[in-house]
């Protein structure tokens, strides 16, 4: 059987593969054999996040996983490929660590499982969405007892943040009073 000349052998027979072949032509002798031992790796299980990509309030911790011998080498937010030598701000851990994201932004993550003996994984890849949270109101001043009426100051350290209050004791919503941060309320009876 003649195979295209172009189109290249697919071993994927796992192990040490040994491929021995001759050349043919009408009118000539028989070429010597050619022989090549390959070595054929199985591909370590790709890395899997735990929480899946998505969207957080805050920060979330990240467990990769993949075997339990493996090593996870992963980059955050990088283009380079995480196993490469190239690669500037890969890290690897060992399979089951976590990874903390608290920086608000969307977040790449890139990950490639190795273990000895074995060719890298398949890289995986996720993104999550870091939403920063609002720091929470001050209410000053500290003292709780007044005459008659109090003043009171509501600031808020976040800029542009609108402050949204109740005098009734119940969950302040988006449809409460407001006041602009750092003014102050008149509370009396």
């Amino acid at each position: 059987a003649s195979a295209n000349p172009s189109t290249p052998i697919l071993i994927n027979t796992l192990g040490w593969v040994t491929v021995k072949c001759i050349a043919v032509k009408e009118g000539m002798l028989v070429s010597a054999v050619a022989s090549k031992t390959y070595h054929i790796l199985d591909r370590c299980i790709a890395p899997v996040f735990r929480p899946p990509g998505g969207t957080y309030e805050g920060s979330v911790s990240v467990t990769v996983t993949a075997a339990p011998l493996a090593t996870i080498c992963y980059d955050i937010d990088e283009k380079d490929d995480p196993t490469s030598d190239t690669a500037t701000g890969a890290v690897c851990i060992p399979a089951g660590q976590q990874i903390l994201l608290n920086t608000p932004g969307t977040h790449i993550i890139r990950a490639v499982a190795t273990e000895p003996g074995k060719a890298n994984s398949e890289e995986s890849t996720t993104v999550f969405h870091i939403m920063a949270q609002v720091a929470t109101p001050v209410i000053t001043p500290l003292v709780n007892t007044f005459p008659v009426s109090a003043m009171l100051t509501i600031s808020c350290s976040t800029p542009g943040s609108t402050i949204y209050y109740t005098l009734d004791g119940s969950e302040p919503t988006e449809s409460s009073l407001t006041v602009e941060n750092g003014q102050s309320i008149v509370v009396d009876n």
